[in-house]
This record gives C-alpha cells, sequence and structure tokens, in this order.
C-alpha cells in the first residue's frame, strides 16, 4: 500500500510541481469553455440574470429607489414582491395593490413583479371563498399577471423616471 502511494505520488507530483502552467492551462480550458462561461455566477449578476423571488417592498417612492440600489449592488435584475397589497378597492379608488403596482412600474418599469395579497376580511362569513375566487380573477385579468408595459427600459440598470432623493 505505501509504495503503492508512493508511485502514484512519483508519477503525479512532477507534473504538477514542475510543469505548474500545464495544470493551470487545462483548469482555464475547462473555465472558458462556453457553457462553463454562461453558467458563471460572475455573468448571471453582470447581465443581470438573477431574479429574487421574494421581497416586501413598501409602496412608496424613495422605497423602491432604495430597492433597486441595492438589487444593482448585488447584480439582480428582477424583483418579485410578494404581497403588494389587496386588489379591494379603497374608498371608491384604487386599491392598495393598484397603486402599488403603478408606481413601481412607473419608477421602474419591468423591474419588480407585483404580486397581491387576499382580504381576509369576513373571512368566517359563508361566501368569503367565492369572494376569494373574484379576488384572484381580478387580479389575473386586471395587473399582476399582465406583461410590462412595451418600451420598457433593460434590466442592466435603474435608472428611475423620477429623479432619486439623495
Amino acid at each position: 500500500m505505501r509504495h503503492s502511494l508512493i508511485r502514484l505520488l512519483a508519477c503525479v507530483w512532477p507534473c504538477a510541481v514542475c510543469h505548474p502552467w500545464e495544470a493551470a492551462a487545462q483548469e482555464a480550458a475547462v473555465r472558458s469553455t462556453p457553457l462553463a462561461e454562461a453558467m458563471s455566477p460572475d455573468v448571471w449578476r453582470r447581465e443581470r440574470r438573477i431574479i429574487d423571488l421574494h421581497q416586501h417592498i413598501e409602496a412608496r417612492p424613495e422605497r423602491f429607489h432604495r430597492a433597486a440600489k441595492i438589487l444593482d449592488e448585488a447584480g439582480v435584475g428582477i424583483g418579485v414582491i410578494l404581497g403588494a397589497g389587496t386588489v379591494t378597492p379603497r374608498d371608491g379608488g384604487a386599491s392598495d395593490f393598484e397603486r402599488a403596482k403603478q408606481l413601481s412600474d412607473s419608477l421602474y418599469p419591468g423591474r419588480f413583479v407585483n404580486y397581491m395579497l387576499l382580504d381576509y376580511q369576513g373571512w368566517d362569513e359563508s361566501d368569503w371563498s367565492e369572494r376569494a375566487a373574484k379576488q384572484i380573477d381580478e387580479d389575473a385579468h386586471g395587473s399582476s399577471l399582465r406583461r410590462p408595459p412595451t418600451g420598457r427600459k433593460p434590466l442592466g440598470g435603474s435608472e428611475p423616471d423620477t429623479a432619486a432623493p439623495e
């Protein structure tokens, strides 16, 4: 056993020590294949291919500016906001969800994907299931499942439509 190990080292050691450029060249060849480069985390971050699937961002311009800055620094292209609000209209106006989506789309088109929350008000009433299904149907036909507006900005950076506060 000991002699086998010594023979193995005698065969391998000179190659690695005396010809280190060969080992480095082989390693570089493996790393420089198109597939290896395409799968590199550095490439994904540079091209903003990474998606953050769990965010909670308060629907205020300064919060979106801060979130976009953090995403840019981390190399993340798209943020998925879970719980942007319910689709239940408030005071006869737009719902919390609609307001949040409009704000994120106006500041950073295509950068954030918004998901709605169910309105659990009256959850113990007999017709709540039908009302919950209606909320989901309203969302599917009116907002978060639609494609981003045409003419959206590229995901390579976050230049908002309005100037970010200092």
